[in-house]
C-alpha cells in the first residue's frame, strides 16, 4: 500500500537553497499556493531540519516534500537525498540545479529523487514538480549494491 497526499491536506514542504533570492521567490510561491514552508539557506540546516545529524535511523513525520538546490555548501542536494533514501521512509525529494550533469541525474535515479528540475525553474514548473511528488509513493530504503561474484565450476562427484 502506498501512501499519498490528499490534495486538500496542507503539506509541509523542506526548502533549500543557497541563492537567498531564489529561496524567497519560492517560499512566497509555495505559500500562496497553500504549502506549510520552511526555508533554510545551506545543506548543514536542511540536515539538521530533516533529524539527519543525529543518524537516527527513524523519520519524525515533519515534512512531506523536500525542495534542494543540489549545490549547496556544507551537505549537497543528493547526499540528503541520498540520505533519505538510506533510511527510507522519509519525504519525498525534488532536486534542482543550474548544472544538472550526469552525476546529478544518476543519484536522482539511483536514490529515487521525485524530480529533478533545470535551474531556472518557472515557478508554475516548481508547483506542478510538487504536486507529481504528493502523488508519488514514499522514498524506499536504497537496496544495497552488491559485488558481483564469479561463478565457480560445480565437479560432478
Amino acid at each position: 500500500m502506498t501512501t499519498t497526499i490528499a490534495a486538500t491536506a496542507r503539506a509541509r514542504v523542506l526548502l533549500a537553497d543557497d541563492d537567498l533570492a531564489v529561496l524567497s521567490l519560492f517560499h512566497d510561491a509555495l505559500t500562496m499556493a497553500g504549502y506549510d514552508v520552511v526555508a533554510v539557506s545551506d545543506g548543514m540546516q536542511l540536515f539538521q531540519r530533516l533529524g539527519m545529524y543525529d543518524e537516527s535511523p527513524v523519520w519524525l513525520p515533519q515534512f512531506d516534500i523536500v525542495i534542494t538546490d543540489v549545490r549547496m555548501p556544507g551537505v549537497t542536494g543528493t547526499e540528503v537525498l541520498e540520505g533519505v533514501a538510506t533510511i527510507g521512509g522519509g519525504p519525498r525529494v525534488i532536486l534542482m540545479s543550474s548544472f544538472v550533469d550526469a552525476a546529478a541525474k544518476d543519484a536522482a535515479q539511483r536514490y529515487g529523487a521525485a524530480g529533478l528540475l533545470q535551474k531556472p525553474v518557472p515557478v508554475a514548473a516548481l508547483l506542478r514538480a510538487v504536486e507529481a511528488a504528493l502523488r508519488a509513493p514514499p522514498v524506499l530504503p536504497a537496496l544495497p549494491v552488491l559485488p558481483v561474484l564469479p561463478v565457480l565450476p560445480v565437479k560432478a562427484v
